[in-house]
């Protein structure tokens, strides 16, 4: 078992769901650890710690760009989801409002890690694509994205204590109820091609593979109705 002493909630909470705020630093530096332990291949934490901790998962969040939950399990943070309901817009957005913030953290990590200079880029071009392809797919407000999702494999069975759900689908739960009390009519994500596990956990959510937009060579991009996924949870 990998160690999860970072991982404790400094919470009245010591099982269910906590929403994410970006002042809670306890949930923060869980947070990080999971994403960068359970999501290894994702650009956010390849742009180092300050830009994942002082900009992505605060100012995005603080902005209400990017949404998130965590879950505790006997006082333990053992998973992770994060969505947003501006899929096109949500990095231009944060980007635009906090230029200066983010450039003197890039330049900071670039400094102490040259090769993060390639990632940054890659990082601003897929921006752009995701607005580009909402502009001409259509109306961005209709459709939301789950960004990032994750359960330590331990924990991958276990069920919530309230709701009887497992752990995967409650959080998992928590971004459709968040779809559909926003007016978004669908939403979708990307997985690594490899990674047929989640995969297989997607399509029985009810997701599609449409592999269109800003999906990398390496990803499937999946499409769920918000609809026919809620009534699949209502059972």
């Amino acid at each position: 078992m990998k160690n999860l002493k970072d991982n404790h909630c400094h919470t009245e909470k010591q099982n269910g769901v906590v929403h994410f705020w970006p002042d809670d630093q306890p949930a923060m530096n869980a947070l990080v650890k999971l994403h960068k332990q359970l999501l290894p291949e994702s650009y956010i934490p390849k742009l180092g710690l300050k830009f994942i901790k002082d900009f992505y998962y605060s100012k995005l969040t603080a902005d209400g760009l990017i949404h998130g939950d965590l879950y505790c399990y006997d006082g333990k943070f053992v998973g992770f989801i994060f969505y947003t309901k501006y899929p096109k817009t949500f990095m231009n957005e944060g980007i635009k409002k906090h230029f200066l913030h983010l450039f003197f953290l890039i330049v900071y990590s670039v400094l102490l890690q040259p090769g993060l200079l390639k990632i940054c880029f890659s990082v601003i071009l897929e921006s752009f694509k995701r607005k580009s392809d909402g502009q001409n797919e259509g109306s961005a407000l209709e459709e939301g994205e789950i960004l990032s999702f994750g359960v330590l494999d331990e924990y991958g069975f276990v069920e919530d204590k309230e709701t009887g759900l497992r752990i995967s689908h409650l959080l998992f739960k928590k971004a459709v109820n968040f779809f559909k009390s926003n007016a978004c009519s669908r939403f979708n994500l990307a997985v690594i091609k490899q990674n047929r596990k989640a995969r297989l956990f997607y399509q029985a959510c009810g997701g599609k593979i449409v592999d269109s937009g800003y999906t990398s060579g390496s990803s499937h991009r999946l499409i769920f109705d918000v609809e026919e996924v809620s009534k699949l949870f209502s059972k």
